[in-house]
């Protein structure tokens, strides 16, 4: 018994691990970036230093309730004040192509067998949280580095 939560531990590790080792490609419009450069990516487009963290939330696709509560969550968190930007990665639908997203199979990998995920990611690209359930907007705030 004991073997088998060491090796649900160690896939935990392997599934959390994954997305920083390899980074997220995200899209935005006709551009692409990759969360662990996404900042200086960003400062270089617009000739402005920014330190962006991430939030990304998956889902099978946007009917999901947890899915919608979060960006209900979302929507109430000054974005600028805290320097986020949001990306939806949805398996099956459209997202939001005005805003950020990911591809669907990037989607896929991330939920990793779940129906939705949320995950904060530093500037850096660095995975600070990642949860199958909803964060509170205190929770998201009190997760996010210290300027």
């Amino acid at each position: 018994m004991a073997q088998i939560s060491i090796m649900r531990k160690l896939l935990l590790l392997l599934f959390c691990c994954t997305p920083f080792v390899y980074g997220v490609e995200v899209f935005q419009g006709g551009a692409s970036y990759n969360l662990a450069s996404i900042s200086s990516e960003i400062s270089e487009q617009y000739g402005i230093k920014f330190k962006v963290n991430t939030v990304l939330v998956a889902s099978l696709d946007r009917k999901n309730e947890s899915y919608k509560k979060q960006w209900e969550v979302l929507e109430g968190i000054n974005a600028e004040q805290y320097q986020l930007i949001y990306v939806s990665a949805l398996v099956h639908g459209e997202t939001n192509k005005h805003g950020y997203y990911t591809k669907a199979k990037t989607a896929e990998t991330l939920l990793s067998g779940e129906e939705f995920l949320v995950q904060i990611y530093s500037s850096s690209g660095q995975l600070l949280v990642g949860s199958n359930s909803i964060l509170s907007a205190k929770n998201i705030i009190e997760y996010l580095p210290q300027p």
